[in-house]
């Protein structure tokens, strides 16, 4: 049994999300107007159409039309404007 395999257990065992102890990023997706992101890493691009996170999973490259960060703080950003599509890369 590796590490993630044990701490994916573990969280099951004590009823905790898996985002928390296996540390993975949660995003929120209000229709097409938002975007939270929990547990990233921090941002690598920020341009009006395209916002590019770094995350433990790899990038989330956030697309769309007059995107901008709501706010940020250490470990989560919101992201409003035309939200259009999300890439996930490794």
């Amino acid at each position: 049994m590796n590490y993630n395999d044990f701490k994916d257990k573990l969280a099951e065992k004590l009823d905790l999300p898996k985002e928390v102890l296996i540390n993975l990023p949660l995003i929120t997706l209000t229709g097409d107007l938002a975007l939270s992101v929990e547990n990233f890493k921090g941002i690598i691009r920020y341009e009006v159409d395209s916002i590019v996170l770094n995350s433990s999973i790899g990038e989330i490259e956030i697309l769309g039309e007059n995107l901008f960060i709501k706010y940020l703080v250490s470990d989560e950003v919101r992201v409003e404007g035309k939200v259009k599509k999300i890439i996930f890369k490794d």
